[in-house]
């Protein structure tokens, strides 16, 4: 049986770190909706320091880039071609005006009744449910303080509900961890995007497809739909 061996040491050698970040740089750019730049950066570094055939080419700079990049290609085409299969936001919520892509992830709603407006204007009352009181309710809504007159939240006091509801999808929802905290820093915090990226370590936009995916999770679960997520891909 072998065994991976890692020669921590290729790093100190003149230019390596530099070629590293060329190298993902570059593929990269070809691959920018596939994987985060940091992410990549790690899997790069770690080729470098456990594959012989990198390892031997540490000292030519020039012969390390050109290698680095094939072995960087093959290993982001496959998540491509997967990244392909992707769904527009405007087909989950069946009538939004703009688009939004969610990579990876294919999620289809069984009715439209929650809309993505919906469930963010709900959120924060997963955290703090006195942040929904005061919002306009239904015109044939009882007044706060009456009796509730009618079980079903479309004819009755449908605020309950929809903190049960919100509450629910929040956490039946299979989000990622990823998406989890940006979702809990964004709506629970009241954070802006460019605050959570600098907190996450990552870009601006990172952080905002993380939040439009893990809101489009959510309206699919309250609207009775489903989803799966393509193996072996993390979003």
């Amino acid at each position: 049986m072998s065994t991976k061996t890692v020669d921590w040491g290729v790093l100190d050698l003149p230019n390596v770190k530099a070629v590293i970040e060329q190298a993902t740089r570059a593929a990269h750019r070809l691959y920018e909706n596939v994987i985060e730049l940091d992410d990549l950066m790690q899997e790069a570094t770690i080729m470098v320091v456990t594959r012989q055939n990198l390892v031997s080419a540490a000292e030519e700079p020039g012969l390390l880039q050109h290698r680095l990049e094939q072995d960087l290609g093959d290993y982001l085409l496959p998540r491509a071609k997967r990244a392909e299969k992707t769904v527009s936001y405007e087909e989950v919520t069946q009538g939004d005006d703009e688009h939004y892509q969610l990579p990876y992830v294919v999620i289809e709603t069984a009715s439209n009744d929650y809309t993505r407006e919906s469930v963010e204007t709900l959120l924060p009352a997963v955290w703090d449910e006195s942040y929904l009181y005061g919002l306009p309710q239904r015109d044939d809504a009882p007044d706060p303080d009456m009796p509730k007159g009618a079980t079903n939240k479309a004819r009755g006091n449908n605020l309950a509900a929809y903190i049960a509801d919100i509450k629910t999808g929040w956490e039946e929802t299979p989000l990622t961890d990823k998406e989890r905290r940006a979702l809990i820093l964004a709506y629970g915090i009241g954070w802006s995007q460019r605050q959570i990226a600098y907190n996450q370590g990552v870009s601006q936009p990172a952080i905002k497809k993380r939040i439009e995916q893990g809101i489009g999770k959510i309206v699919a679960r309250l609207n009775g739909g489903y989803w799966y997520e393509l193996e072996g891909i993390e979003v």
